[in-house]
């Protein structure tokens, strides 16, 4: 599924049923027929979502493109879990008392 998302960067928009599609006949062409099972279709479209995630796969071409296009920012986002765990290399000096 993977695949299909990456493929569909450069390429005209298409629909999530031609991703189920496209996913059916590469699992094919990889395993072999009948050995991997499609997920169901509510499975699929679940998926789908997540793995597509900030990626307008279904939507405009133009703008998918354009995202694809665009350069990485300065910033990252970092996933913290506790105040404090995440500090700059270095730290701004300290002000002096007034």
């Amino acid at each position: 599924m993977r695949q299909v998302v990456a493929e569909s960067v450069p390429a005209s928009t298409r629909t999530i049923e031609y991703a189920r599609w496209r996913t059916g006949r590469i699992l094919t062409a990889e395993h072999g027929e009948d050995v991997v099972e499609m997920p169901s279709r509510a499975t699929f479209y679940r998926l789908f979502a997540k793995l597509s995630g900030g990626v307008s796969v279904t939507g405009s071409a133009r703008t998918r493109q354009s995202l694809a296009n665009q350069p990485e920012g300065p910033f990252r986002y970092e996933q913290v879990a506790a105040p404090g765990e995440l500090m700059p290399a270095r730290p701004a000096p300290a002000r002096p008392p007034l």
